[in-house]
Parts: structure tokens; sequence; C-alpha cells
């Protein structure tokens, strides 16, 4: 019997990707987000393009200059920094003494951390091609998040939730008219929020339901489950201290021990439903008194008389 020999050659072709990245170009980086506050500062660059980008020596970032004596170092990039194609560059810049260069803990190794500058409560970051102005995020009140809502997008915000080095997510809102209200904050002296029901029904706070944060540093108040606020009353607390002064107004409540916030001269304060922002105010300087006038409307003055508890008033 003659047997036949099929002989079959399987010729397997493997393609080697070769990596290759081109020089970034004026109009291919975008700062994407900016971070003042949390456990590090950051920027966040984003390439625009599908290719990888190298940024070189062309390439700087810089914050404001606050006066003539302010000989903050600008951040360079050398010729091996790359940001992948639609990716980011995450940079946490810090300030520290001459003696130090150590950085501050907090920053994770995915980071750039570079001594440089510190970014500021009322700041300006701008990115440079071959010195010239390429993009700028600035901002008058410390940002926990601020930046563009959809990566490299032309839209910029402050309602951000932080995802260094990662896609922006802008935060939630409360949707609809929201039954209660910032009404009056005190950044000066001993700090208060006063809220406001604007309903015509009595309001029982649920569990861990409604909660005061501040940007500057991400603290919060949670109003306590059960906490009654009759039909257009005010209610009132001190974010700062774990019990009540003598001149505080019978419907308040203090801030529990460890979650106790201050506020600071360019600040944010929120009013938060579970994860949904209900109301805000910001300043860019300590506010005696800043509020709605009269109570519970959409008008907010700057500058009131304080009266914590009661009818605002000029």
């Amino acid at each position: 019997m003659k047997k036949s020999l099929l002989l079959v050659i399987m010729l397997t072709v493997i393609v080697i990707p070769i990596w290759s990245a081109v020089p970034a170009g004026s109009g291919m980086i975008v700062i994407n987000e900016v971070a003042s506050t949390g456990k590090y500062d950051f920027i966040e660059l984003y390439n625009t393009t599908g290719n990888d980008l190298i940024l070189g020596s062309s390439w700087k970032l810089a914050d404001r200059q606050e006066s003539r004596l302010d000989n903050d170092l600008q951040i360079s990039f050398s010729e091996d920094t790359v940001i992948p194609a639609h990716g980011y560059l995450l940079i946490a810049p810090y300030k520290t003494s001459k003696l130090s260069t150590v950085p501050p803990e907090g920053i994770p190794d995915n980071a750039m951390a570079v001594r440089s500058f510190a970014i500021g409560s009322q700041d300006e970051i701008s990115l440079l091609f071959n010195g010239s102005l390429e993009d700028f995020i600035e901002w008058t009140s410390d940002v926990n998040s601020i930046g563009r809502s959809t990566d490299g997008g032309k839209e910029i915000t402050s309602y951000l939730v932080p995802t260094p080095g990662k896609k922006n997510e802008p935060e939630i809102f409360f949707q609809g008219d929201s039954p209660i209200l910032l009404n009056e904050v005190c950044s000066r002296g001993l700090d208060y929020i006063e809220i406001i029901n604007v309903t015509n029904q009595k309001i029982i706070i649920g569990k861990n339901e409604w909660l005061v944060v501040d940007s500057r540093k991400n603290d919060y108040v949670m109003i306590p489950e059960g906490t009654t606020i009759g039909a257009g009353e005010l209610l009132v607390i001190y974010p700062d201290v774990i019990r009540l002064p003598f001149s505080a107004p019978k419907n308040s409540i203090p801030s529990k021990e460890g979650l106790k916030f201050g506020f600071g001269n360019s600040d944010s304060v929120y009013l938060k439903y579970f994860d949904m922002i209900a109301d805000t105010f910001t300043w860019s300087e300590h506010v005696t008194s800043i509020g709605r006038l009269p109570d519970g409307s959409e008008t907010i003055d700057m500058d009131m008389f304080l009266t914590p508890g009661k009818t605002n008033r000029d």
C-alpha cells in the first residue's frame, strides 16, 4: 500500500510592535485637572492625540508669581517624559526648605514628584510651550478638584471628584429643588454654618443622609440622624467645636470629635445629600457672614450681620 504523507508547514508571523513616540507640539497637551487640597497637590496633563507624545525641555509648568521675590522653580521635563495616547501624566509639585528635598508623604508611586512650587488657595497653573502660554487653569478659592468636565474638553469646572491619573468624574448634583439650603456661613472667629428648611413641612434627618463638607481639606460634619428642622426653621452647625458655645442658638449641633474643621480665608462649603451636592457657598477672603438675603432666597449677600439661628439682615 502506497502511503501518502501530507506535510503541512505552518508559518507563524510574529509582529513585534515597535514603540515610537513623537515630540508633542502645540495643541496636543492640556491641563486636565488640578487639586490644591487633599493628601497632596497635583496637576494632571492629558494627551489629546492618538500618539504617544514626548514632552521634553520645550514644555514647562508654572504657578502664579506672587511677587518679585517669588523664586519658585518652574517644572521642566526630560526627553524621556512620555504621555501615552489619550493618556495622563500625573505631577505632584511640592515645596520644601533648601535643606530638604524629601517629598511629602502620600504622593503615589505613579506620580512625578517634583520639588518646585506649592499650589495655593488662590492660584493659576500655566502650561508653557517654547516659552509661550499653551494652557492655564486659575481659581480664587481652594479647589478639591478643578479641571475639564470631560477629558481634554473645553468646559472647566471646579465640581470634579479628584481622580488623579484617571478619567475626570464630575460631581453629582441634587436633582430638583433641595428641601434644605445653606443660609449663612461665618469663617471669621467662631465658624458656623446655618441651614434652612425651605419647605412647609417638618424635616427629620435620616441616617448618613445630610452632611456639610469643607472643600479645603475635604472634611465634613454629618447631621445626626433624627435631627429635626421645622418648616422654615434654621439649624446651626459649629464644625470646629465638639461642645456648643454658650451663645449657640437653641437648634444647634457641634462637630464630632475627630471630624472638626475650620474654614480658611479662601474656601468653599458644600451641603450634600449622600454624595450629591445640594448647595454650595464659595469665598475668596474671610467672611464675617455670607448668606441668603432674605432667608432661603436665591440672592447671596457677601457682607451681612452675624445672625446665627436668626433672620439674616444687612
